[in-house]
């Protein structure tokens, strides 16, 4: 009996975009990648790894983006490859093939040149056949449900989406696979192993952050250490970003003009 030969990881990758429909998202301040404002978005580009089914997302204004996106993910996803079962030392990992519909945007010069610069191959679907992507279409519907069911149940508006389908994607890795006889996770299949998983809080949570003495109020430590309540302070998910792993919980205070985005690692919830 044949055996099909197994997939390394990154060796094809799925590319989609999502959000004709979408409002922009909330914009904000204290992104963790540029260290100003985050948000303002309009399109997700979800990003699929077919040996896996590890899912990864970016967020981009206009399509015209997506080249960038493509750039900044692919170094992103080589970086967390690192840390993947496939990896030996001194070999890097890189992405092998994408996969994607005819989007002008993949297929631009630029796209093109760039693809060719890092050796990266290109696969593009049909127009005229329909399911030619099943995983990554049943991937996008899944993270589509969870980021409506996180704010719907954390009573969040729309703007709020590029947060709640941040988590959606976060809690998907978590999930068991269909891919796989046994059914692991992504990050097991991953990783190779069961990793120790972090706190988990619901997303929307009401939280009280303990905030150091220099982000109180009145940088008084008279100032209550851990302030909250009445929906002030809420939970966005872990801290993650291009090629950053953080340590501590993404909270919003919702009512700083704009919103104020703290990254903490101490708080309690009120779930």
């Amino acid at each position: 009996r044949r055996r099909h030969k197994r997939l390394r990881i990154l060796e094809r990758v799925f590319v989609d975009i999502v959000g004709e429909k979408f409002v922009p998202s909330l914009t904000f301040r204290g992104d963790v990648a540029t260290g100003k404002y985050g948000g303002g978005n309009s399109y997700a580009v979800i990003y699929v790894d077919e040996a896996t089914e590890r899912g990864f997302v970016d967020f981009i204004r206009t399509k015209d983006e997506l080249e960038a996106s493509v750039l900044r993910m692919t170094a992103h996803m080589e970086i967390e490859a690192q840390k993947s079962i496939d990896f030996k030392a001194g070999a890097q990992i890189r992405v092998g093939t994408f996969v994607s519909d005819r989007d002008s945007n993949m297929t631009s010069a630029k796209a093109v040149a760039q693809s060719l610069g890092r050796r990266i191959g290109q696969q593009l679907t049909a127009r005229d056949r329909k399911n030619q992507t099943p995983r990554l279409d049943g991937y996008i519907r899944r993270v589509l449900d969870l980021t409506r069911t996180n704010l719907d149940q954390s009573g969040l508006s729309k703007p709020f989406w590029e947060f709640a389908m941040r988590d959606a994607v976060h809690m998907l890795e978590l999930y068991p696979t269909s891919g796989h006889r046994a059914h692991h996770s992504a990050l097991k299949r991953w990783h190779g192993r069961d990793l120790p998983l972090e706190r988990r809080l619901k997303f929307g949570a009401d939280v009280y952050p303990v905030l150091p003495v220099s982000e109180r109020q009145e940088e008084s430590k008279l100032d209550a250490m851990a302030p909250g309540g009445e929906g002030r302070y809420r939970l966005m998910g872990i801290e993650q970003s291009y090629g950053l792993e953080g340590m501590g919980y993404r909270v919003l205070d919702v009512l700083s003009k704009p919103p104020q985005m703290y990254v903490v690692g101490d708080l309690a919830g009120d779930e």
